[in-house]
């Protein structure tokens, strides 16, 4: 489940995280902790230190590219997650730069996203980033402006074929030995 946190007291947020994630344990359910810029849990870094102090088996971490790319994570921040902790990460694409002001970087996240490609967020970095094996989940416009499109547009500029240019990641390279 998607959960977003935004207690100023750290101690106490993780606390209150913690026990949604052993509410959650019966159902067989993770805990994804979404950070935001703009809430408590600001960043990827937040995020993990929130999720490991919480300790629970169930407490995960949600990589959405809109945040990472207007927070102060980095690539390697999104690189260094621990697999363990990452069920699935989100993509969207979005206008470059981060919003000045903290009610922007809220409207911005309501309405900017785009279809991969269209914006400016390093979603082929992102990708690369995270674990070969995570699933991911796309965040497209909706339904309100697709009729606008028509038919003929929505194929040409659908979210599957442009990720098709974001794989494949790259292949490690095979150490040699003389």
């Amino acid at each position: 489940m998607l959960v977003a946190g935004d207690d100023p007291d750290e101690a106490r947020l993780t606390d209150s995280f913690a026990k949604f994630c052993r509410a959650a344990a019966p159902y067989g359910l993770t805990a994804d902790l979404e950070f935001m810029p703009w809430t408590a849990v600001k960043n990827a870094k937040a995020a993990l230190r929130i999720a490991t102090n919480a300790g629970e088996p169930n407490g995960r971490v949600l990589v959405d590219a809109l945040h990472a790319a207007r927070s102060a994570t980095t690539l390697n921040d999104i690189a260094s997650l621990p697999r363990h902790l990452l069920s699935y990460a989100q993509l969207c694409d979005a206008p470059a730069g981060i919003p000045a002001t903290h009610e922007a970087l809220i409207h911005t996240a309501r309405g900017a996203r785009l279809l991969p490609g269209d914006g400016g967020i390093d979603l082929r970095g992102l990708v690369h980033a995270l674990p070969e094996d995570l699933p991911l989940s796309l965040e497209i416009p909706n339904d309100e402006w697709l009729p606008e499109l028509g038919a003929e547009e929505w194929g040409r500029r659908a979210p599957l074929p442009r990720l098709a240019g974001l794989s494949p990641r790259p292949q490690k390279e095979e150490q040699q030995h003389d």
